[in-house]
C-alpha cells in the first residue's frame, strides 16, 4: 500500500521568518504524531508566493513548494475549511492554508488538522487518498 501524500497548507503575516514557519510546522506535526521527514509537499496561495521565509522553510526542508493560483483559492469549496475574517476582508477568500493543502493534495483528500496559527504563521494539514 502507498503511504498517502502529506501536504502542509500555509498562510503567514507579511515577513515571517524561516524558523517561525518551521517552528509553526513542526509543533503542529508532533500533534499528529507525525516526523518533519513525512511532509512531501508545502502549499501556500498566490498573495505568499514571495514570502520569503515559507520559500525557505520549503527549500530547508527539501519539498517541493506549491504556489496556488488567487482563481484556484476563490473557487474552491470544501465544507473542511473555515472562513478567516481576516484573510477574506484583505483578498476576498475564505482562507489560505487550508484550501492550499486540500487543493494541493488532490481530488478527494482531506485535512488531518485544521488551522493552526502559531508564531504568525497559519498551518494546516491534508492528506491524499
Amino acid at each position: 500500500m502507498t503511504p498517502k501524500k502529506v501536504v502542509v497548507g500555509l498562510g503567514s503575516r507579511k515577513g515571517v521568518t524561516q524558523y517561525q514557519v518551521l517552528q509553526a510546522i513542526k509543533d503542529t506535526l508532533e500533534n499528529l504524531k507525525l516526523p518533519l521527514n513525512r511532509v512531501d509537499l508545502i502549499a501556500t496561495g498566490e498573495m505568499k508566493s514571495n514570502e520569503k521565509g515559507i520559500i525557505e522553510a520549503a527549500s530547508y526542508l527539501a519539498v517541493p513548494l506549491k504556489i496556488v493560483s488567487f482563481n484556484e483559492l476563490k473557487s474552491f469549496k470544501s465544507s473542511q475549511c473555515s472562513t478567516s475574517p481576516l484573510v477574506e476582508s484583505k483578498f476576498g477568500i475564505k482562507g489560505v492554508c487550508e484550501p492550499s493543502a486540500l487543493i494541493a493534495a488532490g481530488e478527494k483528500s482531506k485535512l488531518i488538522i485544521k488551522k493552526v496559527a502559531r508564531y504568525k504563521v497559519t498551518v494546516a494539514v491534508a492528506i491524499s487518498n
